[in-house]
């Protein structure tokens, strides 16, 4: 039996051992701290709306940057309830914007909430947009949206007595984009402050592909999307203006062997109308490739209006 001064000494060493611990659970939380603060860190939190890619930044503080990286931009996001995309090939080239009870500051400094129910995103080809002359145009003006030159109008909205609608357009990466909303006219003002503070927080993306578009406007492909991977068989669909309704396709792997070489049609000739093919092609022998869309000259057989569209083969397991 151990002795009460032996005893003692076991106790000691044990309330040292559980202290020394202690000790450094301590250390260990107090750096921890002090990484996260240099590095600033922030833990994962739910992100709104469900669309966004990325977590606040420095430019978008209180809010979430969503990135459109087939269309070249970003916007930050403070108001959004969801981002649907209406686009035929889901390529977000037009996009609604659902907007949620927000308050907004107005000129008046005052509070008032947002009443457009949505602020839409169209991305177009410059050559198929045009302007209505029958307009009832209430204002025009000049502006620079993200550094770069755009147009505001505004005009009564047709057949909806009591609403304006808002417009500013812009072209960029060879698209032109037009960012839009109707609302009442007692709310017009903040309702277009909501716009202006979108369009302050817009950022290009440097780097953005030219879309599967011909600059006249002849071939418009929606689908595939410049860059985008491809399954075998593949669809091939847009909408083109070309003579006798014949379109070419053809699509290439990356040393240039042809994988399949074929026609289709649009739905009317010399008119711009919807044209898809279904193709399946032979096995390529690299990762990347292209498809190739163009016509033929009736005069000397050579290819002409062709437009190329980088792709990426869906490989196998």
């Amino acid at each position: 039996m151990e002795t009460p001064p032996k005893q003692n000494i076991r106790l000691r060493k044990r309330e040292i051992v559980i202290i020394a611990f202690g000790m450094l659970l301590v250390v260990g939380a107090l750096a921890w701290a002090i990484d996260v603060v240099q590095n600033k860190r922030v833990l994962p939190e739910n992100k709104s709306p469900k669309t966004a890619t990325d977590s606040a930044t420095p430019y978008c503080q209180g809010g979430v940057v969503y990135q459109n990286k087939k269309q070249g931009y970003q916007l930050c996001l403070r108001s959004v309830e969801e981002i649907k995309d209406t686009s035929k090939a889901q390529n977000g080239t037009s996009l609604t914007l659902e907007l949620k009870s927000v308050f907004v500051a107005t000129q008046s400094a005052k509070q008032a909430t947002a009443s457009a129910s949505a602020v839409s995103i169209e991305v177009a080809p410059p050559a198929l947009v045009q302007v209505s002359s029958n307009l009832d145009i209430v204002k025009t003006q000049s502006l620079k949206v993200a550094g770069t030159e755009a147009e505001k109008a505004v005009y009564n909205t047709p057949k909806k007595p009591g609403f304006r609608t808002e417009v500013v357009s812009l072209t960029k990466f060879k698209r032109h984009f037009s960012f839009k909303f109707t609302s009442e006219i007692k709310n017009f003002a903040t309702d277009s402050s909501f716009l202006q503070a979108l369009l302050d927080n817009l950022r290009f993306l440097e780097g953005t592909s030219d879309p599967p578009w011909s600059s006249s406007g002849m071939f418009i492909v929606e689908t595939p999307w410049t860059g985008d991977t491809i399954a075998n068989p593949v669809t091939i669909r847009g909408q083109g203006e070309v003579f006798e309704a014949v379109i070419n396709l053809r699509i290439k792997d990356k040393d240039g062997n042809i994988l399949i070489s074929t026609t289709t049609k649009t739905a009317v000739g010399q008119e711009l109308s919807n044209f898809s093919k279904t193709v399946k092609y032979k096995k390529p022998s690299t990762k990347q490739g292209s498809i190739e869309i163009f016509t033929i000259s009736a005069k000397d057989g050579k290819e002409q209006n062709k437009i190329v569209i980088p792709v990426i083969f869906k490989t196998g397991k």
